[in-house]
């Protein structure tokens, strides 16, 4: 345990209604630390605690991990090409998503490669 926090049985009072209070003081400030760690894992916007399996991302650090600008990622939201999870206004992305995007765009994939078919006679191709 912290130095700074001592259990409340080891703090002088005068009665069990001290304790109490002092037992809920205890439990509040650690209630506050935990949040406080806790807040970069929702967010995603920590590069220290849980930047490595962040529960959902920002839609700049989403950019970042496509290499694309965040611009270009809502685009592609709009379009219906990656999928998003809307938190009031704003928008954020399951890592999962993201590398699903990333595989379905990758050449040569398990996809079957359908050849180019003329139109009409025309030479122009389309796929």
């Amino acid at each position: 345990m912290s130095e700074d926090l001592v259990p409340p049985r080891q703090l002088p009072g005068s009665g069990d209604d001290a304790r109490a209070q002092l037992f809920d003081l205890f439990l509040d400030e650690i209630a506050e630390r935990v949040a406080k760690r806790l807040r970069p894992l929702v967010s995603g916007n920590d590069a220290t605690v849980g930047a490595e399996h962040p529960l959902m991302l920002d839609v700049d650090a989403a950019a970042a991990r496509l290499g694309i600008t965040p611009d270009a990622l809502r685009k592609k939201v709009h379009r219906g090409q990656i999928p998003s999870v809307k938190d009031g206004a704003r928008l954020r992305f399951r890592p999962t998503d993201l590398e699903q995007y990333v595989d379905s765009r990758v050449k040569g994939s398990n996809k079957q490669e359908q050849p180019p078919q003329a139109i009409g006679g025309m030479s122009r191709l389309v796929r």
